[in-house]
């Protein structure tokens, strides 16, 4: 199973590479920009209710 970390990670880098920032992508996730934070750092469970708008 993949860490929380490495997903972590891994969004990150694709946020970076679409030139988006953290507000940005929680507001095309409808997410908090802290939930991204927290997904990015590895803090906690992430959970997306709609992933095919991510990326």
């Amino acid at each position: 199973m993949i860490s929380a970390e490495a997903v972590g990670k891994r969004i990150c880098t694709l946020r970076k590479e679409k030139q988006l920032s953290q507000e940005q992508l929680a507001e095309q996730l409808n997410v908090s920009a802290q939930a991204v934070s927290k997904w990015e750092t590895g803090y906690y469970h992430i959970y997306w209710p709609n992933r095919s708008t991510a990326f």
